[in-house]
């Protein structure tokens, strides 16, 4: 199934700072933020460095599978933050338009990242995200495995018929030439 997010995530805006995890995680709190509002937040033509904080749990006894999809395919920088709470272990996973996609933590078009969840623990997701002046939008959807390669094949289907229409209508005016 597909979950959003939003309404357990808050995102703040700390301008043209550049913040360590370490910061943020102690001082998250006093860099005001605020809820998101919908399930795919504008945030605005911007430059500024915004770091969001979700929580998720596992109350069952099984360990658990999801893919995050967060952040617009043309965001600069994601760094995805992962907190253990009860050992404080971070994780870091890194995405983003500016790097090559055998360097992304998760090799997609979209900016994915795939989180395991042990049984009976709590996480914590710290998420950085940084552009130079686009458009930075904050959809947060957890995907699980079966939901996840469902939605992949619909868009490849998608892209199928519009590309193939495409080569059709490009061959078709070639000879028209």
């Amino acid at each position: 199934q597909e979950i959003s997010l939003h309404n357990y995530t808050t995102i703040a805006d700390v301008g043209q700072r550049s913040l360590d995890i370490n910061y943020v995680i102690a001082n998250y709190n006093t860099l005001n933020p605020k809820k998101l509002l919908t399930e795919n937040d504008d945030l605005g033509f911007t430059q500024n460095h915004f770091w969001s904080k979700t929580e998720i749990k596992n109350p069952t006894n099984l360990k658990l599978n999801y893919y995050l999809e967060t952040a617009r395919p043309i965001t600069d920088l994601v760094e995805l933050f992962i907190v253990d709470v009860v050992s404080g272990k971070i994780t870091t996973k890194i995405s983003g338009d500016n790097m090559a996609y055998s360097e992304r933590s998760f090799d997609n078009r979209k900016t994915i990242f795939k989180i395991e969840i042990a049984p009976k623990s709590s996480l914590q997701l710290f998420l950085h995200l940084k552009s130079d002046g686009e458009v930075i939008k904050m959809p947060l959807k957890l995907y699980s495995s079966e939901s996840f390669i469902k939605s992949v094949s619909q868009e490849q289907l998608i892209f199928g018929i519009f590309y193939g229409i495409l080569a059709i209508v490009s061959i078709i005016y070639f000879f028209f030439y």
